[in-house]
């Protein structure tokens, strides 16, 4: 699978918002912790979603 341009910024922003929020996390952590966890959950819930939703598109082309 070739990823599209916009596909691979979207995974460069991820990585380094993540980076950012563990410094944030790791230098404020009383401030952060819970923004960190809000948007990790979001993150992951995001790409899992994504990943399901794109297989069931392609069973239903292949008639699974």
């Amino acid at each position: 699978m070739k990823k599209t341009g916009f596909a691979c910024v979207k995974s460069v922003m991820t990585i380094l918002l993540t980076i950012a929020l563990i410094y944030l996390t790791i230098k404020y952590p009383d401030v952060y912790q819970d923004t960190f966890k809000s948007c990790v959950t979001m993150v992951v819930t995001f790409y899992f979603s994504h990943q399901i939703s794109k297989r069931g598109d392609e069973n239903d082309k292949t008639g699974n």
